[in-house]
């Protein structure tokens, strides 16, 4: 939820703990930093997120993307919210296609031209970029993706961001109401 709300990273983990021979004394626990810094805000009197579960599931991929370290991953996480927002199954995906078909030419100026824009942007992610992620190896004349190229990290770089931009237009129009804040501190 705070990482789609800030569009920021997030990651809520404990990997280790210290205690002492105190039994009263709580454990202090700790987690590992990847980040270079840190984002403050003022804290909100409350928040919600709406309790509907294919949004949940498209936020936690929203976050796994925004945490994602590599353009492959991020790519795919993004996908993957997309996916949960339209409800995608392995026959049924047309409403996905549909929204990156309509939306994608939107977002034209963010394009970066030395890519290419895709004339047909569903299949174009679907079968050059998710589906070469996605299966290594690929029949030929399929385009496969080697993580040290760096024209492929570029390229899924560039479209990852770009399918975040999708993701975070998929989840308002779908779940307008999809996160609530309540600030009454600076009323």
């Amino acid at each position: 939820m705070l990482s789609f709300y800030y569009r920021q990273p997030s990651e809520a983990v404990v990997y280790g703990t210290s205690s002492g021979d105190e039994a009263w004394v709580l454990p202090a626990t700790r987690a590992p930093r990847t980040h270079v810094g840190w984002m403050m805000s003022e804290p909100f009197e409350a928040m919600a997120v709406e309790r509907e579960p294919k949004l949940l599931l498209a936020l936690g991929y929203f976050r796994e993307g925004q945490n994602a370290g590599s353009p492959f991953y991020r790519f795919l996480a993004y996908w993957n919210c997309l996916d949960a927002v339209f409800a995608v199954t392995r026959n049924n995906f047309a409403a996905r296609d549909r929204f990156l078909d309509s939306e994608v030419p939107r977002f034209r100026a963010r394009w970066d031209d030395r890519f290419g824009f895709p004339v047909q942007p569903a299949r174009y992610f679907r079968d050059e970029s998710r589906n070469a992620i996605a299966h290594v190896l690929r029949d030929p004349g399929s385009r496969e993706i080697d993580p040290d190229s760096g024209e492929d990290r570029r390229r899924l770089e560039h479209e990852s961001q770009f399918l975040q931009w999708l993701a975070l237009e998929a989840i308002n129009r779908e779940y307008p109401r999809a996160i609530t804040a309540a600030d009454t501190h600076h009323r």
